[in-house]
């Protein structure tokens, strides 16, 4: 962020129940997600317009505010983004990687479940053994930020949060609400990113692994697809940056980001 806050305001954001954000009794979806994060900025006094930057599912609440607030909307840049119709893509083009994929949010959404129920029962407090692994965060966060995560996620209104928005993915509704072959953002600055060294999950059977490479040109060309909706757009593949992009090359996403600033400023 701070290579880009040399240039413009920088603003990041949690949805609810990730990250610092509190819960939410609302059903998650993308409506209810893109409501809450102009109704953040409008809080905040920053009204826009915005160039938007959303990774992988962000990238639909990037596309929904810029489908429906266009005068919002002044750039995007898509970083590995999830793409309309992706699951059907995903099935026609690597049926064993969907499977796979598939049995994996099976798994997810019953061990999130179970944490739940441990939670709401008294089983399971911040301050209890974890056997589920409830509260597993990655090894390279440092101790008070593990610390300070357990304890927001000791409340189950908010895993229960994380579940609703989960379960609205992995049930394929937000790809349907995200198909809409007519639309267009005429000359609007968009970069879509994409990641170059895309590799197989560990613990992939062989049959998955073996249609990667099909699943990859797929999810290129979907890319090419979403930058077609500029005339302005660009797809670039970008080398040695797996999904997280901003992780392993944050130089090409910095650089994205200023680029379409500036043409949004030009513009």
């Amino acid at each position: 962020m701070a290579g880009i806050a040399r240039t413009t305001r920088v603003c990041a954001w949690d949805r609810a129940g990730f990250g610092f954000s509190d819960a939410s009794g609302e059903r998650q979806t993308l409506e209810a997600t893109s409501a809450d994060l102009l109704r953040l900025l409008d809080a905040a006094g920053i009204h826009g317009p915005y160039v938007l930057v959303g990774h992988s599912a962000g990238g639909f609440e990037s596309m929904m505010i810029a489908d429906r607030h266009p005068e919002r909307v002044a750039g995007l840049v898509l970083v590995d983004s999830t793409v309309p119709d992706q699951a059907r893509i995903r099935r026609a083009a690597a049926p064993a990687v969907e499977r796979f994929y598939g049995a994996m949010e099976v798994e997810g959404a019953a061990a999130l479940r179970q944490c739940i129920a441990d939670l709401r029962s008294g089983v399971l407090t911040a301050a209890t053994p974890d056997p589920n692994q409830c509260f597993d965060y990655p090894p390279a966060w440092p101790a008070a930020l593990k610390d300070a995560q357990r304890r927001l996620d000791a409340d189950p209104a908010r895993l229960a949060t994380t579940l609703s928005l989960l379960e609205y993915y992995w049930d394929e509704e937000a790809w349907r609400v995200m198909i809409d072959p007519r639309r267009r953002y005429r000359d609007l600055p968009l970069i879509v990113l994409t990641a170059g060294e895309r590799s197989a999950v560990e613990g992939m059977p062989a049959e998955a692994v073996a249609q990667f490479p099909s699943l990859t040109a797929a999810w290129n060309r979907s890319h090419d697809a979403l930058a077609a909706l500029s005339t302005r757009g660009e797809n670039r593949i970008v080398a040695g940056a797996g999904h997280s992009i901003q992780r392993h090359r944050p130089d090409a996403v910095i650089a994205a980001v200023r680029e379409v600033v500036e043409a949004a400023r030009r513009r």
